[in-house]
C-alpha cells in the first residue's frame, strides 16, 4: 500500500457543531484530504446535519458521508433521542452524567469510522471530542479516545495485517471552549455555519448545556480581543425591509451587527396614534409568539404628529389616508390647506428587548411646519411632501425645503442618524 496515500486522508467524524468543525478546520490545515461521517441516529438536533453539510462544503471535503443509525434510539433512553425526555436545562458547573448522554453512541461511531479507514485507506480519524466541557460523557475521555485507539488497531486487517496504524486525533480534548473558539478564528471558520444547540427550533434555546457553553466560550474569547465586536454583538431588527437594515448597519457597525429578523406570521399593527404603543405592541408580541435569536430584538416606527389635529395622525398615518382619501396622498395635502396653525413634529422611535426583559426605548422628534403648497418631490417616508424641518435642522441650501424636495442623505441625518447612534450607544452601555 501506497504510504503516501494514508498520509493524505483523514476521517472527520462531523456532527456540525462548533468543536467538530473547528477539529475539520485543524484536519485541513494540515494537509489531509478530508472524508466527513456524520450520523443520523434519531438525534433532537437532527438540524445540526445541516449544518454538517455546510462545514463540509466550505472545507472543501473530497467526501461527506451521511449514515442512517437511527435504531440506536432503541438501545436505551435519552433525552436526544427520545421526545418523551425534556432535555434538562444547562449546568456547566455540573459534573454528574447529563440526561443527554447516548449510551454506546462514541463507541459506534468509531467503530464504523474505523471500518471506513479500512475502506479508503486512511490513517488518521478526527474527533471533536472535549472532556472539559463534557466532564459528565465518559465516552468524551482520552483515556476512552487511547483505549478505541488500541482496539481498533488490534481488530483491523489494515492494521494487523498491513503494517498501517490508524490513529485517533482529538486535538481539543484539554482545551476551554475559549480555546476551541480562538483556534477556529485563527483557522478563518465562520462560526455561523456551526449548530450547537439540543434541540432543532428556528433558533437556539440558549438553555441547554450546549448553548449555555457555546456563549460563554464566545463572551470570554471576545474578551481577547481577537474578535471585533461585529462577530459577537448581533441585534435583531424585526423588519422585511432590507433597505432599514442596511442603514441601521451602516451606523452601527463595527460594533454591532444588524440582521433582517422577519416573524413567520404578521403580527396586526395596534391601531393607536401613539409611535411609542404601537412599536412597544410589536416588540412584545414579536417575543410572546416567535422564537427569535439570544440578544436584542427591536422595532422602529415613525409618525407625523400635527399639532392643530391634537396630534393626529401620528402612527396611523397610511390608515387615515387610505380611509379618508383612498389613499390619494394628494387629497390629503390639499386638505391640510384649510390648517390656520401648520407647526408639526415627526417622531421616530426604537424599542428593543432582550430574552432577560432588559429595555432599551429610544425617543427622536424633529420640529417642522406644513407648507401652504406642497412642492411635489420624490416620496420616502411617506409625507415627504408636507413636512418641512425647522432651519436649525438643515444648512443654507436646503432651507424651507420639504423633506420630497433635499436628499436622502440629508434627511437621514435629521430623523434616523441620531436615534440609531443613540440605540449604540446605549448598548454599549
Amino acid at each position: 500500500m501506497n504510504e503516501e496515500t494514508n498520509i493524505k486522508k483523514a476521517i472527520i467524524l462531523l456532527s456540525g457543531g462548533l468543536d467538530s468543525a473547528v477539529c475539520a478546520a485543524i484536519a485541513k490545515s494540515e494537509g489531509y484530504d478530508l472524508i466527513g461521517l456524520t450520523f443520523n441516529y434519531g438525534q433532537s438536533n437532527v438540524k445540526e446535519i445541516e449544518f454538517a453539510k455546510k462545514v463540509a462544503e466550505i472545507l472543501e471535503f473530497k467526501e461527506h458521508i451521511i449514515f442512517n443509525i437511527e435504531d440506536l434510539k432503541k438501545l436505551s433512553p435519552s433525552a436526544l433521542t427520545s421526545e418523551s425526555i425534556d432535555i434538562q436545562e444547562g449546568n456547566p458547573d455540573c459534573e454528574s452524567t447529563p440526561n443527554t448522554y447516548v449510551p454506546g453512541r462514541n463507541i459506534i461511531f468509531l467503530s464504523l469510522a474505523s471500518g471506513l479507514c479500512e475502506s479508503v485507506e486512511a490513517s488518521k480519524i478526527y474527533v471533536g471530542f472535549n472532556q472539559l466541557d463534557y466532564t459528565g460523557y465518559p465516552d468524551c475521555r482520552d483515556e476512552f479516545v487511547k483505549a478505541m485507539q488500541d482496539a481498533i488497531n488490534k481488530g483491523t486487517v489494515f492494521t494487523t495485517d498491513k503494517g498501517n496504524t490508524i490513529e485517533i486525533v482529538a486535538p481539543l480534548i484539554s482545551m476551554s471552549k475559549k480555546e476551541i473558539i480562538m483556534k477556529g478564528k485563527s483557522l478563518n471558520l465562520n462560526f455561523d455555519n456551526t449548530w450547537s444547540c439540543y434541540t432543532s427550533k428556528d433558533e437556539p434555546c440558549m438553555k441547554c448545556d450546549a448553548c449555555l457553553l457555546r456563549q460563554k466560550g464566545f463572551q470570554e474569547a471576545k474578551e481577547t480581543k481577537i474578535f471585533s465586536s461585529k462577530e459577537f454583538t448581533k441585534v435583531y431588527f424585526v423588519t422585511g425591509n432590507k433597505h432599514k437594515v442596511a442603514i441601521f448597519n451602516k451606523v452601527m457597525a463595527p460594533e454591532f451587527q444588524v440582521e433582517c429578523f422577519k416573524p413567520k406570521a404578521e403580527i396586526p399593527e395596534l391601531e393607536t396614534k401613539s409611535v411609542q404603543k404601537v412599536v412597544i405592541d410589536k416588540l412584545d408580541k414579536t417575543l410572546q409568539h416567535f422564537s427569535h435569536p439570544h440578544g436584542y430584538l427591536f422595532v422602529t416606527d415613525v409618525g407625523l404628529f400635527i399639532n392643530q389635529l391634537n396630534g393626529h395622525p401620528g402612527a396611523l398615518i397610511k390608515r387615515d389616508t387610505k380611509r379618508l382619501f383612498n389613499g390619494d396622498f394628494q387629497k390629503w395635502c390639499n386638505h391640510l390647506d384649510s390648517l390656520k396653525q401648520r407647526e408639526v413634529y415627526i417622531q421616530m422611535i426604537i424599542a428593543a428587548k432582550n430574552k432577560e426583559g432588559k429595555r432599551i426605548l429610544i425617543d427622536h422628534k424633529v420640529k417642522g411646519h406644513i407648507p401652504v403648497k406642497p412642492q411635489p418631490g420624490k416620496f420616502g417616508f411617506g409625507w415627504d411632501d408636507i413636512f418641512v424641518p425647522d432651519e436649525s435642522y438643515v444648512s443654507l441650501e436646503y432651507k424651507g425645503k420639504s423633506f420630497a424636495q433635499i436628499p436622502k442623505e440629508v434627511k437621514f441625518n435629521i430623523l434616523m442618524i441620531p436615534p440609531i447612534n443613540e440605540f449604540k450607544r446605549r448598548l454599549l452601555e
